[in-house]
């Protein structure tokens, strides 16, 4: 038995650590990391009395003895809508079941000192829209993924305080798509067309003949990867054997991704659609209007490298925990995310695309709280848990986009555990509400007007602990 818990073990740490999965979130800040913590909607840092504690609140490794691993994944199914006001077309993001794997590893040296190790994705994002549906032009595809390697110390000091700190190594993963269309540049066209000697009315009124056609667009992909450093640190204090309070902060993580790289395709189907129209209306020939628009299109959206900057945000997890009763355990927490640090997406292009060698987009998120409370009761070897989830959005509306299309959300939290001898396993289910949310129309990022809503997701978590 132990024998094949270890083989186990050791096919999902590799998992862990060469495949994370990401998930749409608040922002895209993500704590599903470990099926107790979850089923408690992540009012776990007062308690921390388990090996995910490396993620909730390191110094609550402490109350750990010997050696203890944990490992699992949490499951999410999200899904959302859009509604177009002016076509009148409803939209609906792509089917698709993200994992998210974790693992926890602790020590105890002495009676006051302890080591801990944590592999967790804290910032992660997926959102997968149809590639034809009518907010491609500002996202339809974006999945960002944070590895997070940490390593941690804690320091007891005595029964009732304690300490850690710990470095975070964190590998980010950026995919962007969206599209260009032939509406962004009919003015473009239009200038052509005149500058060849065609009268400027003419010219205009065949550059409007133009169809906003999804096979005609031009596909746009920005990929990048970076490493990226920070620290946290963290504390824990049991004043009397009902009453636990603890702190934990994470530090921001800047990621410079030097050496991305730009993508642009589908060059010829949007030459094609224009030498069409042009032939037809001007009686050129279409051959020579087709390659003139397609060395020109490449020309000005060629494949090149790219550079940017994103900034991880700070976090801060406060805790209190109280047990009324001795099988009875109440948690309050409240998460703060500096989501400010998210101010711009600003991508620096080797050559220029479109004209430009710089595309700025404006963020201005706010810093956000998330509010929590978990309830668990123990009876014999089991464990039963409850928990509630609120969390702010901290996207303005002015900015909002399709890359992160979510608001205020809710979550629903319940969970089980059971012990026998030294292996503990638990699990979890959550069902996550987003609140309906208005979308006016914009232009600078191509964002129609309508609504978000429907936006909800089915999580479950699955957690294997074993102490050694």
């Amino acid at each position: 038995m132990k024998r094949a818990f270890v083989a186990g073990a050791l096919l999902l740490l590799f998992l862990v650590l060469l495949f994370p999965i990401n998930v749409n979130a608040a922002g895209f800040y993500v704590d599903l990391h470990d099926a107790k913590g979850m089923a408690l909607g992540g009012a776990f840092i007062a308690q921390a009395n388990n090996p995910s504690a490396i993620f909730y609140n390191p110094a609550g490794m402490t109350q750990l003895q010997g050696t203890q691993a944990s490992l699992g994944s949490t499951f999410i199914m999200p899904t959302t809508e859009f509604d177009n006001y002016d076509t009148g077309h409803n939209t609906e993001v792509d089917d698709n079941t993200w994992w998210l794997p974790y693992f926890y590893i602790t020590h105890k040296f002495s009676d006051h000192l302890w080591i801990g190790f944590g592999n967790f994705s804290n910032f992660a994002l997926g959102t997968e829209w149809p590639a034809d549906w009518e907010g491609r032009y500002n996202s339809y595809e974006a999945t960002i993924k944070t590895v997070t390697m940490n390593p941690n110390v804690a320091y007891k000091f005595n029964d009732k305080f304690s300490i850690a700190a710990g470095l975070q190594i964190q590998y980010l993963d950026v995919r962007m798509k969206k599209k260009i269309g032939i509406e962004n540049l009919r003015s473009a066209v239009a200038q052509g067309l005149a500058a060849g000697g065609v009268p400027a009315p003419i010219a205009s009124a065949v550059a409007s003949q133009l169809n906003n056609d999804p096979s005609s667009d031009i596909k746009n992909e920005l990929n990048g990867d970076n490493f990226g450093y920070g620290f946290n640190v963290a504390l824990r204090a049991q004043p009397t054997n009902w009453l636990a309070l603890g702190i934990s902060y994470r530090s921001e993580i800047r990621h410079h991704i030097g050496d991305g790289d730009v993508e642009n395709s589908h060059q010829e189907a949007m030459a094609a659609e224009i030498a069409q129209v042009i032939s037809g209306n001007l009686g050129l020939p279409y051959q020579v209007v087709y390659q003139q628009y397609l060395q020109a299109l490449n020309q000005s959206f060629p494949d090149t490298g790219g550079s940017a900057t994103l900034t991880m945000p700070q976090t801060l997890f406060l805790g209190a925990a109280v047990k009324p009763i001795k099988p009875l355990t109440i948690e309050v927490a409240g998460y703060w995310t500096g989501w400010s640090s998210w101010d711009d997406l600003t991508v620096h292009f080797d050559d220029a695309i479109g004209g430009s060698t710089v595309s700025d987009t404006k963020k201005d998120w706010n810093d956000v709280w998330g509010w929590r409370i978990g309830l668990e009761y123990l009876y014999k070897n089991w464990a039963f848990r409850v928990g509630y989830v609120h969390d702010e959005s901290p996207i303005p509306d002015d900015t909002l986009d399709f890359m992160v299309p979510a608001d205020d959300r809710d979550l629903y939290n319940f969970g089980l555990g059971y012990t026998h001898g030294n292996f503990t396993i638990d699990g979890a289910y959550t069902y996550l509400v987003i609140d309906d949310r208005d979308v006016s129309s914009n232009s600078t990022i191509h964002r129609p007007q309508g609504e978000l809503h429907d936006g909800h997701a089915h999580m479950f978590s699955i957690t294997l602990g074993y102490k050694f």
